[in-house]
């Protein structure tokens, strides 16, 4: 008989026994925090906070239930989007659960409210509909608007960061220490950021994946190019701190040109308000006496008339 043949049949047998064992183990975890949980004092039970008694089991019940119809690829775009909002540690699932609790909630609002008014049924119905699609959107407007502005304060202080590392690594420090020494006299996002990374590497993370993560976690473009120049000129052996002077210039100068344009956007921006607030006051505000003096005029021949 071959010697492959012994090989495989070992090989399969030990895959089946490893992932029998690994379900076995998740089982066994699963019933372990069950008896934790009934074996617990109800004493401490009740000194935990309601949150966490009640709502936050309820939520990964309800998370469980909606896994089985969720698409995976809405699962990973709201994951992809809780990580560039800098909320790591919130499953998707119980995201997505809160949406659908806040679009119930409205409506059942809305459906008791008109049930306690005596209201039409049509509008009832239409506007539970319209508090529903509200609930539902309100949670992603909520988190689009958190990444917006977790992005823009990584933009502000991304040149400062590059120009302070760059006088760490020339002054004779390694990168990793460079990014610690600026994590230490930094603040914001981007602190949070690298303080992850120095985490995910000293727990054994190869260093280049770390790298290119923090640029997916981000979403920033300065970032992402500085992380791609960062790993390419660690695989053709350039010298960093050339690296980090040149991307500290050209993030600089995205910085100024940014400022620029949102300068020449604020006229454009400014011209609505001026031509619905200000220019009808400015308006009265000229016109009207003229107006009050040609209705006196119109009014005295009116009367000197026949």
């Amino acid at each position: 008989m071959p010697p492959l043949i012994p090989l495989l049949v070992f090989a399969a047998v030990f895959l089946v026994v490893l992932s029998l064992a690994g379900s076995r183990r998740e089982l066994a975890y699963a019933r372990l925090q069950g008896v934790i949980a009934e074996t617990l004092p109800r004493a401490v039970q009740l000194q935990q906070p309601f949150s966490r008694r009640v709502l936050f089991p309820a939520l990964q019940r309800l998370a469980a239930a909606l896994a089985r119809f969720t698409p995976a690829q809405a699962i990973e775009r709201t994951a992809r989007q809780l990580l560039m909002a800098g909320l790591w540690r919130i499953d998707p699932l119980i995201f997505i659960a809160i949406r659908f609790l806040a679009a119930a909630g409205l409506a059942a609002a809305v459906i008791l409210s008109g049930l306690a008014l005596r209201a039409r049924p049509v509008p009832t119905l239409v506007l539970m509909a319209l508090c529903g699609l509200v609930g539902h959107l309100a949670p992603t407007v909520w988190l689009r608007g958190r990444i917006h502005r977790r992005q823009y304060d990584i933009i502000k202080r991304f040149p400062d960061m590059l120009d302070l590392l760059t006088v760490c690594v020339e002054a004779g420090l390694g990168l990793d220490q460079a990014l610690e020494r600026v994590s230490e006299r930094s603040r914001g996002p981007l602190r949070d950021e690298i303080r992850r990374y120095l985490d995910e590497v000293r727990l054994g993370k190869d260093r280049l994946e770390a790298l290119r993560d923090i640029g997916t976690r981000t979403g920033v473009p300065d970032v992402h190019s500085f992380v791609t120049t960062l790993l390419q000129a660690t695989h053709l052996g350039v010298s960093i701190a050339d690296v980090l002077r040149t991307q500290a210039e050209y993030a600089r100068t995205m910085r100024r040109q940014r400022i620029e344009e949102r300068a020449m956007k604020a006229p454009l921006k400014v011209l609505l308000p001026i031509i619905v607030f200000i220019f009808p006051a400015i308006f009265v505000a000229i016109a009207g006496p003229a107006a009050i003096h040609l209705l006196g005029i119109f009014r005295t021949f009116g009367r000197a008339g026949p």
